[in-house]
């Protein structure tokens, strides 16, 4: 649910500016993209679906025109 999409950033650590902030606000709706057609199967105690926190990293090489990625929990 893209509602519930957040960046964390560092709170020690001031936000970008200029290119370098579009840059990453691309980079951030690349994720919200991909993640947008993703699915997910609900989590489940037994047979009955439960409420669960999924969590995800990625891994881009920045090579344009590639879709690779690599994704974990």
């Amino acid at each position: 649910m893209l509602s519930t999409f957040h960046d964390l950033w560092p709170a020690d650590k001031p936000r970008l500016t200029g290119i370098n902030s579009a840059y990453y606000n691309q980079f951030l709706s690349m994720i919200k993209s991909w993640t947008s057609k993703s699915s997910f199967a609900p989590a489940h105690a037994g047979s009955c679906k439960t409420a669960s926190v999924v969590r995800s990293a990625f891994d881009f090489d920045g090579t344009r025109g590639a879709d690779r990625y690599t994704a974990w929990e």
